[in-house]
């Protein structure tokens, strides 16, 4: 209030503050010990929309550094309201001593004022010299690399293993992985206040047998004798800002505050980059000898389908990165395909020869008991109908809930009937939820045969 009386009193009296002219704002920091709180980084803030709104460079207005006395002071900030807070970006401190940004005090900044006195006690959890890349982003900065696959085609999955494509930082052993089919991979900086060009050795780890790497380059560099480079300019923040960009203008901003901390040494000048921006990978394949016993069993599936695990009766298969899958050594019978987590595959019946381009289908529900239930004849249905238990006319108000792993519903037909195609034997339990009537339910063990099944409901009315 006394800064905004000054404020009013200084144009009363004919000499109105300039207009690019910001206000300062001074206090100390102690520990919860009671000592100064030296070398922590203290900030002006817009009061945030929310708290997830808190980080990044665009909710500060400038920033400092407690002195070894714990004083600071915050010069030039732009007139408004903020918050002051110190600390480190992921665990700050927000006066009058909060940790919850929701409880902070905002203050008003006036023209050609300084406001004393925003004394407050810095959190153990928000105690340590942040780093410059600590007080941007909440997240680490990351570079996606593309890499892209030729010659034999390359296996997502397949039994015991996954494939992965590895980058190592060649300067601190910092592993980044990705599996084969994905567009690119990420990488990190080493971390720090300066972000460098950073070199990584490539390499496939994983591959079933029979695989090898016939070559890995970047534009004319051979990978396999030589380190991926990847530009400090490539590295972006998580909010997709430029890190190099967003460094140069804390940089700029801390060098405005008049801090006497030693800003970080700016990032070095680039180097030429011989590679290019993205992996090429050749692989080679040559089949192991074929199981003594069994059969090839293979197929496509659906590109929506996003579990990357197939079995049959149980046993893992072979997915690809080009939406094919397969099976070796399938003994003769009857088997289930099932992919991982998803009600989608396919009854097969097999014998002495390979089974190529199988279609998989959606099952309406996988039964309670799937896994001890993999083999299977066909696929059977469950069909029925609800009559009420007085007249025996048909019910067509209902809703039908059937539930194994899952769980469906629908409508009753117009006639009261309904039927459930595509199942796999096992356990079920069918719910008819009846406008006006008592909810009927019941356990189903289906077998390998279609199921017709008959219920009939009390009316609320009648009990």
């Amino acid at each position: 209030m006394n800064a905004l009386l000054l404020w009013l009193t200084l144009v009363l009296q004919g000499v109105p503050p300039l207009p690019n002219q910001g206000g300062a704002v001074t206090g100390i920091v102690k520990t919860e010990t009671g000592s100064p709180a030296a070398n922590v980084r203290v900030v002006a803030m817009i009061p945030p929309d929310s708290p997830q709104d808190v980080a990044g460079i665009a909710s500060m207005a400038t920033l400092t550094e407690t002195d070894e006395n714990g004083r600071f002071r915050l010069e030039n900030v732009p007139v408004g309201r903020y918050i002051i807070a110190a600390g480190k970006i992921d665990s700050q401190t927000y006066y009058p001593g909060y940790l919850d940004v929701a409880k902070a005090s905002k203050i008003l900044v006036t023209a050609g004022y300084t406001l004393p006195n925003i004394n407050f006690t810095l959190n153990d959890s928000s105690g340590g010299r942040a780093s410059l890349l600590g007080s941007l982003s909440l997240g680490p900065p990351a570079a996606a690399v593309p890499f892209k696959l030729a010659g034999a085609k390359a296996p997502i999955t397949y039994p015991g293993g996954t494939p992965n494509l590895v980058l190592t930082n060649v300067k601190n052993g910092q592993r980044w992985t990705s599996t084969l089919d994905r567009p690119s991979i990420n990488v990190g900086p080493i971390g720090g206040s300066v972000v460098t060009n950073e070199s990584y050795k490539v390499s496939i780890e994983g591959l079933p047998a029979g695989y090898t790497v016939r070559s890995m380059t970047s534009g004319p560099v051979d990978l396999t004798k030589n380190p991926f480079q990847v530009a400090a300019a490539s590295f972006t923040l998580p909010n997709g800002s430029n890190l190099a960009i967003a460094l140069a203008q804390q940089l700029a901003l801390l060098g405005s505050t008049g801090t006497s901390a030693t800003p970080p040494a700016p990032p070095p000048p680039a180097v030429p980059i011989l590679n290019s921006n993205s992996i090429d990978i050749e692989l080679s394949y040559v089949a192991p000898p074929a199981p003594a016993t069994g059969i090839r069993v293979s197929g496509k599936f659906n590109g929506a389908v996003s579990a990357r695990t197939f079995s049959i009766s149980n046993i893992q298969g072979t997915t690809y990165t080009d939406g094919t899958f397969e099976f070796a050594g399938v003994p003769p019978g009857r088997h289930v395909i099932n992919v991982a987590g998803k009600a989608v595959g396919a009854v097969i019946v097999t014998a002495d020869k390979n089974i190529e381009d199988v279609a998989l289908g959606e099952f309406w529900v996988l039964p309670m008991n799937f896994e001890s239930q993999a083999q299977a004849t066909f696929l059977p249905s469950v069909s029925g109908r609800v009559l009420d238990e007085t007249t025996g006319a048909a019910i067509n108000q209902g809703i039908v809930y059937f539930s194994g792993q899952e769980r469906v519903s629908f409508r009753l037909q117009p006639d009261g009937t309904f039927r459930i195609f595509n199942l796999l034997p096992g356990r079920y339990k069918l719910e008819i939820q009846v406008f006006g009537h008592m909810t009927v339910s019941r356990d189903l063990e289906l077998a390998e045969q279609n199921l017709d099944v008959e219920f009939r409901s009390v009316s609320i009315d009648a009990q």
